[in-house]
Order: structure tokens, then sequence, then C-alpha cells
């Protein structure tokens, strides 16, 4: 995955690793903490001797984390079927030791609820003040912004600043593909070249790196056009819009924490929606609401494509016409193991986790041009969680949009792509929108990353 590759950094001056998706910055930053063996390892030396303790904080270590948690769920064994789990207070065991730096991540109301009963930006927090309290030799934060809002983003670039300033004993080592969030207290700069690209990584100082021209783009040249993607005629158009989603007094709560409460919303064809909020405001809520992930769906007036939810709806019949790109689904993929990328992208044509159904001429020809779009054509058969996380979430997305459904669900879509990825994923989202195949729905904290098309903006707020 990286061959050529050298650079020495100290205490004091850190380092930023980048580069484009597939790049090998998770491969990286997971050899850096022994989790992947050096090949060739006697010509190869990786000299962390003066090292002690270790943190990794990445994506997958919130999924690892909340997988132990599904592995020890008792609920078949408690009262009313409802098992709590592991509380934030308990995982942070020294949490009153550092009252200051939970306050300042705003976990303080939440020490009582459990892990799995997060959401992912204030999971994602949790793992990051875990791994500050541990006070690590080598603090290795590999997408770290990805689900945090923007008031998180700041509150890290602030206690990140400090443990520079003021620590002598942490290293910090920032992997991202987003160069327009950058800690500027780190003084290296790392890019690493795409593995197919003959050019050589590149190392120099932050300074250096904002003096030169290196940039992310994808090349264009093989790129299909989205005419050759996107070949469905707009439907023709209705004098009343459907109503595709109506929600009415909805009451949600976990333990004495209300989401929402005498909430009424309707979704009609056509009105591309953004939801935004703080983390912990129900954004990812409102959306399992919708495709049925969140179970107090049954408790409530919840209507989808005028159906109420728990009246003996055919479950398949409503997820035919969704598509869905959120933080679960991304996991419950990642925990089949084996399955390809292109049995990934298929799977959305059946609705299934997996691939359990043979596929057609006209779908193999659609998932070829899918895959020629995203310059993986000579990729089909390899294993989806041997990718990076920002390649695993573009094929998600690729699923969610193939059968062209009535809905699209997009919760936080362009997580962990590289700037010319999420650029060519908004195209395509924006052309569905344009020719009014789909309408969408979309969950996100990077206003560069909002949609031209959104007509309704529905704002959270924390409770």
């Amino acid at each position: 995955m990286l061959r050529d590759l050298s650079f020495k950094i100290s205490v004091q001056t850190g380092l930023i690793i980048s580069g484009v998706n597939g790049s090998g910055k998770s491969a990286l930053c997971a050899a850096l903490t022994g989790q992947l063996d050096l090949c060739d390892a006697d010509e190869c030396k990786l000299d962390l001797s003066t090292l002690g303790r270790t943190s990794l904080v990445s994506p997958e270590a919130a999924k690892k984390l909340i997988d132990e948690e599904i592995k020890n769920d008792d609920s078949d064994f408690c009262e009313g079927g409802y098992w709590r789990g592991t509380s934030l207070a308990q995982y942070l065991v020294d949490y009153c030791e550092h009252s200051s730096l939970v306050k300042h991540f705003g976990l303080q109301d939440l020490l009582d609820r459990g892990l799995r009963f997060l959401s992912t930006g204030e999971l994602r927090k949790t793992i990051l003040l875990k791994a500050l309290m541990g006070r690590p030799r080598l603090l290795i934060l590999d997408g770290v912004l990805d689900g945090l809002d923007i008031a998180s983003r700041g509150a890290l670039a602030e206690v990140l600043a400090n443990l520079a300033q003021f620590s002598k004993t942490t290293t910090i080592i920032w992997a991202s593909a987003d160069l327009i969030w950058l800690p500027q207290h780190l003084q290296n700069m790392l890019v690493l070249s795409a593995q197919a690209s003959k050019e050589p990584h590149w190392f120099g100082s932050l300074e250096e790196f904002k003096a030169t021209s290196l940039g992310f783009e994808r090349e264009q040249g093989n790129r299909r056009p989205l005419v050759l993607l996107i070949d469905k005629e707009a439907p023709s158009a209705s004098p009343e819009p459907e109503v595709l989603v109506e929600m009415n007094k909805l009451h949600v709560q976990w333990d004495e924490h209300v989401v929402f409460d005498q909430f009424d919303w309707t979704l009609r064809a056509g009105e591309h929606t953004l939801v935004h909020g703080p983390n912990g405001s129900g954004k990812s809520t409102l959306l399992g609401l919708i495709n049925g992930d969140c179970q107090q769906v049954y408790a409530n007036k919840v209507y989808i494509f005028g159906i109420r939810r728990g009246s003996g709806e055919s479950v398949w019949e409503l997820r035919r016409q969704m598509g869905i790109v959120s933080p679960r689904l991304h996991d419950e993929f990642l925990r089949l193991g084996s399955i390809s990328l292109s049995d990934v992208i298929l799977s959305g044509f059946f609705d299934s986790i997996g691939l359990y159904a043979k596929a057609g001429a006209s779908q193999l020809e659609q998932l070829y041009n899918w895959l020629s779009f995203l310059g993986m054509q000579g990729d089909s058969f390899r294993g989806f969680a041997t990718l990076s996380y920002g390649q695993q979430r573009a094929l998600l997305l690729i699923r969610a949009v193939v059968k062209l459904p009535k809905l699209l669900l997009l919760d936080e879509p362009c997580q962990g792509l590289d700037s010319g990825s999420r650029q060519e994923v908004l195209r395509v989202i924006e052309e569905i929108a344009r020719r009014n195949l789909s309408t969408i729905v979309q969950v996100s904290h990077d206003p560069a990353e909002y949609l031209k098309c959104i007509k309704k903006v529905i704002e959270l707020r924390l409770t």
C-alpha cells in the first residue's frame, strides 16, 4: 500500500498526513500503532522506540467500540427488553478528574447515557476525549472531523493547539483528506500520492505545502459522462406533488432525554431538504424514523408514501422506494467482512445488506459504468473492507442512487471524501435533483457540502 516513504518528526513539530482517498493515510496510521506489519522488514525501519502509550482515534475505533456493545447486548434478559449498555461515565472512568475537558466538548449532560445511544458526533467526541485523558506519547487522529459539528471542531482545534503548545511529551499526527480544516500548529506535512500514481510522496513544512500547487482533483479523462449513468427521464409534473413523509405530533426520547416533542413535518416530492444542527440534536434519529432504523417510529404517527408505519406495511415495499446512506448502514456492510465492492453496489438494486440475488444484464452494465465513473473498474472483486473509509462512503452513495429511488436519505454522505471525490458525488446528486428523479433529504455539518438544489431547511436545536 505504501512504498519509498521517508519522514521524521518530533514532539514539537507533529505531522499532518493527507492525500486522495485510497492513498494509504489510514494504513500508515495503523502501521504507526503496530496494527499493520511492514513488508520487507529488513529494509524498512519504523523507529518508535522512544514512544510509550499510543492512541488512535478513527472511524474504525468508533465502530469497534459499538460492535463490542452489540456483542454484549443483554436486552433479552432485561425488564422491558431495554439494555442501556456501557454508559459514558463508565467508559470515561476518570471523567471527574477531567471535568473541564468533558464540559469543553459538551458531554457533561450525557454521562448516564449508553454509548449505543450517542449520536455519531457525540461518539466521536467521546473516543477523542478518552484518548486525551490517557495522555498518550503519540496521539493519532485519523478522520476525526467526520461527524463533528462546527462548534465541536472549534473546541477540538483549541484543545490541540493548547496540547501542542504546552505538552512536552505528546506528538500529534493528524490524518485527513480535508485540506480546509488543517491544524495550523502542526509544522510538518506529508502528502501521499495515489497508489496508481508514479509521483513520489511529498514531505515538507506546512508553509512549504501552502506555497505548492499540490491538489487532490481527480483526473477527468476517463470519467463517464453523467448522461450515460443517469439516463432516466424525469416524470411528468404533477399538479399536486405527492406527500412522501408526514409526521404528526412526533415524540421521541431516550431515558429522560427528549429529542422531539410535538414535532410536525410534511415532505412533498421535489422539496429537497437540508437537516442540520449540533451533535445530538436528532438529525440521524429523524432519518431513522423514515427508514425504520429508529424503533420509536411505531409509537408515533409517521406516514411514509401514505402508509402509516406499524400498520402491517411491507418494509420491503417501502425500502424499494428509498436510497440510504448512513453511518449505521456503513457499519452493517463492514460487518459482512469479505463482500466485494461490486456486490455492494449491486445490492442497491435489491435493498439488501449483502447480495443474495443474481443481477441482470442491465444492472451489470450500470455497475460497470459506475465503477468507471469512480475509477475502480479494475477493482470490482476487491473487498469492501480493504478500501479507505472515503472510498467506502463513495460506494455506498452509488449504491443508494443506482435505482434512482423516489426518496434519497443522505446522512453525512461525504464523510471521509477528498475534495475531488466530494465534488464528483455532489455533482451526481445535483443532477438527480435537477431532473426531479428523487427527492433528497440531506444531513450535513459542512457548508461546503450543502446542495444547491436545497429548497427547505430543518434546523434542529438541543433541548
